[in-house]
């Protein structure tokens, strides 16, 4: 995973969104502490960089620790990420490097954008004699004829102010800083450990408790022993204990980078007997409208939400699963349970109480925070982050965002001094759309115009412009002005049709289609009166390995892009999903899935769905954006290495064209590209 933050984010990575959420040590990194002029940080160790580097906001930091740090410029070197994206250098520094008893000058990079904190690159390694041992989680240096064997550690120690500090931050220096020390305040709460929150347990009501066995999916014997490694694990951090119950759900494992695992509660048949818990949020609109124009925003995120809910002795034994003929049981809510987010919401609601409620958003595990003065904004922190101390939870220290120009939330953008307004992205599927290339394509483009007809004026008079492309035997040519009719009645719905807040007490409705090039989506609400209220669009286009996807997979993978693509809206809300297709009935039922399809499932469990069949006439809009899926650069190239020190050399960008042709052409590399490709969908 590159290391070196590009200037967008990959919001089709749905797939893994998540699975991140339910980490409870580490990602899989060679992670090791040590001390940069004396303050404590994570240094990454990281093969595939030939050079040390320390971000921008953690060298600051130190700065401000010791002005006296010795900096010198930099010439003619750049820093090039492995999607070959170029990130200034600002300058170089010599900074005293810990580890233990070691002690040394350690030259490093300042880089702009570094997600971690600081690399240890190959120049240290060679200086040091290191190797770095994945199985025994540890790296082996020798300094001064002494030999140190240093254990991997994982982003639950001490997090230090500067790793919290985000882009372009809004506030002053003297604001930042005191937001620094305010956090530095309440350290303890900022963990990727989860937390287990006080005087609250989320106790299961079950329809009825008839005890049943579903036989788990066979485990590998390559994996056995990480999946033994990650009971262990979920044992020593209160997440599972042993078990003697008569309820038995299957599991599913899902492999994680550097070869380690996690393991998955396959719910399907618990949710089948849980009564739902009917916990309704205040309406959006009205909470929305309390936030106009903020001077101040920040966000977090709470740590494996979940996670940090205690679930009720008597309600364990339901969660039990089996692992090698040993029997475990969860003492934490799990992932994929249908009542998750409106057991965590009641117990949000119980921990901040309702004094927050007038600057803060939230949204299950989400909070964002608004304010007028500065002087609000950090008492509003101050009281959150007490709150949320005492009630012993922690906060995602990769997902905090102070002094924020602009948060999004719950498909809305809050701006500093501008309050709230519509993501853009909702109508992005219907602005980005390509010219149709023929007949079919014009059709269903002028489909899905008839279907939205109310919201545009004078449709019939500017359509009727096709009309000799759409005659009988006509030949299809397209012309300028064809064009110009085509974006006329384009950007005529993207500047008359209003989206609408959702209503979270009446169901959603989720038209999705799949075709051999893209994915549509199309959210939207019936009002009293049964007519229809937008809510957002969404599509993509497949990716190659998609491409060889059966029509099934491809309905199956439609559903799950409008289901995560909508998470935030529709999670713990009844949903009925409309398709041509009759994918998800079988996936939901089928017993024999593919490792893919399997993580799929636990993906839609814990969504709350009803599934309609309907006909590909009456899905104009999924149908329509499915054939044209808005034009995006796929996912980058999958390339070695986090970071690269290279001179300026025009023959370079040449050079690494033909290895990446040389590795498509190459049967043993195309194949791993292949595996990689597969696993990370």
């Amino acid at each position: 995973m590159n290391q070196i933050k590009e200037n967008y984010q990959d919001d089709e990575d749905f797939l893994s969104d998540q699975e991140e959420e339910a980490e409870i040590i580490d990602d899989g990194q060679p992670i090791i502490i040590g001390k940069l002029e004396g303050v404590e940080q994570q240094l990454l160790l990281d093969t595939g960089s030939q050079v040390s580097v320390v971000s921008e906001e953690v060298f600051e930091f130190i700065q401000r620790k010791n002005p006296r740090v010795i900096t010198l410029p930099v010439s003619g070197i750049t820093i090039q990420g492995i999607t070959g994206k170029i990130v200034k250098v600002v300058n170089q520094a010599l900074l005293t490097l810990q580890i233990q008893d070691s002690t040394h000058e350690q030259k490093f990079l300042v880089v702009k954008k570094l997600e971690t904190t600081a690399i240890l690159g190959t120049d240290w390694m060679r200086d040091k004699k290191a190797k770095i041992d994945m199985d025994r989680d540890e790296v082996y240096f020798q300094d001064n004829d002494v030999d140190y064997y240093i254990r991997f550690q994982g982003r639950s120690l001490k997090i230090r102010t500067a790793n919290l500090q985000v882009n372009q931050p809004t506030g002053s220096r003297e604001e930042n800083e005191a937001i620094e020390e305010l956090i530095s305040q309440y350290e303890d709460i900022f963990s990727t450990k989860p937390g287990l929150v006080k005087n609250f347990v989320c106790q299961l009501k079950i329809k009825e408790a008839t005890p049943f066995f579903k036989k788990s999916y066979p485990i590998p014997f390559s994996k056995r022993d990480a999946v033994d490694q990650e009971i262990q694990r979920m044992l020593d951090n209160n997440i599972i204990e042993r078990s003697s119950s008569p309820f038995v759900n299957p599991i599913v494992i899902v492999n994680k980078p550097g070869g380690a695992v996690r393991i998955c509660l396959d719910a399907r048949k618990l949710n089948q007997i849980i009564e739902e818990d009917r916990n309704s949020p205040p309406n959006l609109e009205e909470v929305l409208e309390r936030f106009d124009n903020p001077e101040y925003l920040s966000s977090m995120d709470l740590t494996a939400g979940y996670w940090q809910i205690p679930l009720h002795p008597d309600s364990r034994k339901y969660t039990s699963f089996l692992v090698n003929g040993r029997s475990y049981q969860y003492k934490v809510l799990p992932f994929g349970l249908n009542i998750s987010v409106a057991v965590f919401n009641r117990c949000l609601d119980q921990v901040l109480g309702p004094e927050v409620l007038s600057y803060a958003l939230i949204y299950v595990d989400d909070i964002v925070v608004a304010s007028k003065t500065f002087e609000e904004h950090e008492g509003h922190l101050r009281l959150i982050f007490s709150k949320l101390k005492e009630a012993n939870m922690t906060i995602n220290v990769k997902k905090s965002k102070f002094l924020q120009e602009e948060i999004q939330f719950l498909g809305h953008i809050v701006r500093r001094k501008e309050g709230i307004r519509i993501n853009p992205e909702r109508l992005e599927a219907i602005r980005g759309c390509q010219p149709p290339r023929n007949l079919k394509e014009l059709q269903s483009f002028l489909g899905m115009c008839n279907f939205y007809r109310r919201f545009r004026n004078h449709f019939s008079e500017v359509s009727q412009g096709f009309a000799p492309l759409l005659s009988k035997n006509s030949k299809w040519e397209w012309n300028e002005k064809y064009q110009r009719i085509f974006e006329e009645l384009k950007n005529g719905f993207n500047e008359e049709m209003i989206l609408k807040f959702p209503d979270f007490n009446r169901p959603f409705i989720l038209y999705t289609d799949a075709s051999i090039n893209a994915l549509g989506a199309h959210l939207y609400q019936q009002d009293e009166k049964g007519e229809m209220r937008t809510l957002a669009f969404a599509s993509r286009g497949l990716k190659d390995a998609e491409k060889r996807y059966s029509i099934t997979e491809l309905e199956l993978l439609a559903i799950l892009f409008g289901v995560m693509k909508f998470r935030t809206y529709i999670l713990g809300y009844p949903v009925v999903i409309y398709t041509d297709h009759k994918a998800l009935s079988f996936l939901l039922t089928c017993k024999s899935l593919n490792s893919r399809l399997q993580r799929w499932s636990l993906k839609l469990q814990e969504f709350n769905l009803q599934i309609e069949y309907c006909q590909g006439a009456k899905n104009r809009i999924a149908d329509f954006l499915s054939r044209y899926g808005v034009t995006k650069k796929n996912q980058p190239s999958i390339t070695i290495g986090k970071v690269k020190k290279k001179k300026e050399d025009k023959k370079l960008k040449n050079i690494l064209k033909n290895i990446k042709t040389e590795q498509d052409e190459d049967e043993k590399c195309s194949w791993i590209k292949k595996e990689i490709e597969e696993k990370v969908l």
